[in-house]
């Protein structure tokens, strides 16, 4: 889980095969569900979903880390909007699994470390 002054993020997954589920808790209370499927044995690869929206999502294991990506998604295009993403890296609370795979028994919640922020682009007329 990761404070923050304005709320905790919260995400649960379980992997049934090559499919993977859960929700992930935001920090204004929505709660997205999360359907992925593993990919090439390694990333998980689907969409995040509430009432109000449809995110890309991606997810892989390396360490005790859980490294998720969020963007938004374009249905007109079928892609994700890049330039929207949003990466957080959730710290395991149990026994971790293997170097590129999603946990088979997750636990029911991670612990999450502050969240990759892209650095603002520089500002004409400010050095960078």
């Amino acid at each position: 889980m990761l404070n923050t002054p304005e709320g905790a993020f919260k995400i649960q997954l379980s992997q049934d095969g090559l499919q993977v589920r859960g929700t992930l808790s935001i920090l204004d209370g929505t709660i997205y569900q999360v359907q992925a499927q593993v990919q090439d044995g390694e990333a998980a690869v689907g969409f995040v979903t509430s009432t109000q929206s449809k995110e890309y999502f991606e997810a892989f294991v390396e360490d005790d880390t859980l490294y998720v990506t969020l963007a938004d998604w374009n249905n007109a295009t079928g892609e994700p909007v890049w330039e929207s993403e949003v990466e957080f890296e959730f710290a395991r609370s149990g026994a971790a699994a293997a170097p590129g795979r999603l946990p088979r028994n997750p636990t029911p919640s991670a612990d999450v470390s502050q969240p990759y922020r892209p650095a603002p682009a520089a500002q004409p007329g400010t050095p960078a």
